[in-house]
């Protein structure tokens, strides 16, 4: 089994419930979406010719891989960055499921805890890789700031991982244009399924900034639907590391 791979690191997570935790992060190539907040659009490009794999963990030297590659290879990249948790990452990890099943397979076999950070639309390429991972960052796009509107895809994808019984958090990438209105539908979208799933609001970076107080607004909006809302910001980037 095979691959487009991006690329493969360790750092600490930046985003979500696992702030600060240190991961090794697989980026695997391609996505189906362009949102307007992306950090990393190289990684949209489906069949890169080569990915560059960290040679020691947080040394920031890489090596250049020819693609496609092998789960050999990345369990062996893996193996050398140390740490005991995986994120599949993107791009979007699931336009390549039978890769990504194929991965989180072998990494729980070697005993390690993986997780899936995704988009949160491709529902039916996510059923053959649930069953192979710990926990799910479930994205749902915010229209105003992702430039996109989802909600139906949304609501199906989580339908499907929350009857799988995964441990899931939604994270919502909000700007300075994104609305009550907008936060209060994520929030009933996931209370629909279980009021106790975590919503974690993050600002966007690089653009103006949200202001503490708007953030706390709506957070509160959040609250009335759901029992765990946080506002977290993407704290790799206030750290200046990948």
């Amino acid at each position: 089994m095979t691959g487009w791979v991006h690329e493969v690191f360790a750092s600490i997570q930046g985003e979500g419930l696992y702030c600060g935790e240190r991961q090794t992060f697989v980026r695997l190539a391609g996505c189906n979406l362009d949102c307007r907040y992306c950090d990393t659009p190289a990684a949209r490009e489906p069949n890169p010719a080569t990915c560059r794999i960290e040679e020691a963990p947080g040394s920031g030297s890489f090596t250049q891989a020819r693609n496609p590659l092998s789960v050999n290879t990345v369990l062996r990249a893996c193996r050398r960055l140390g740490s005991g948790t995986v994120t599949l990452t993107g791009g979007e990890p699931l336009v390549q499921p039978e890769f990504a099943a194929a991965l989180a397979r072998r990494l729980k076999d070697g005993g390690y805890q993986v997780h899936l950070e995704t988009n949160g639309t491709l529902g039916e390429s996510v059923r053959e890789v649930l069953p192979h991972v710990d926990v799910v960052a479930m994205d749902v796009k915010i229209p105003s700031a992702a430039g996109c509107e989802l909600w139906r895809e949304h609501k199906r994808f989580l339908e499907i991982v929350s009857a799988r019984g995964a441990r899931v958090f939604v994270k919502a990438i909000v700007s300075d244009k994104s609305t009550v209105k907008e936060i209060a539908r994520c929030a009933g979208l996931i209370a629909f399924r279980d009021r106790s799933i975590p919503l974690v609001i993050q600002p966007v970076t690089g653009a103006r900034a949200v202001p503490g107080r708007r953030l706390m607004r709506l957070q509160e909006v959040a609250l009335e639907k759901l029992e765990d809302v946080r506002v977290i910001p993407q704290c790799h980037k206030v750290m200046g590391i990948q």
